[in-house]
């Protein structure tokens, strides 16, 4: 297993999971459902800034302002436009389970 968790190792683990509870849904109906769950959590962060999750984290939109930068092909100096960008703040449940 590799240290960034992949579509296809989270749908095999789910599968596994799924089948220790007796629930019989193949790979290909595991992969809808987490395509929905995804599609569930962008659509709510774009129509309202944020997605909260419980015992899990809240996905929100963070504005970055415009900054200064470095290329990284010859070192000079760019500007880097504003943008936004999605973050987690990860829920105290969460938080103290990774810290038990």
């Amino acid at each position: 297993m590799t240290n960034n968790l992949i579509k296809r190792e989270l749908i095999n683990q789910v599968a596994a999971k799924l089948s220790e509870n007796d629930v019989k849904l193949n790979k290909k109906q595991i992969d809808a459902v987490i395509g929905q769950i995804f599609e569930a959590i962008k659509s709510e962060i774009t129509e309202n800034s944020k997605c909260n999750i419980n015992s899990f984290g809240t996905f929100e939109i963070r504005d970055r302002k415009e900054r200064k930068g470095r290329s990284p092909k010859d070192g000079k100096e760019i500007t880097i436009p504003a943008s936004k960008s999605v973050a987690l703040k990860v829920s105290a449940t969460l938080k103290k389970s990774l810290n038990a």
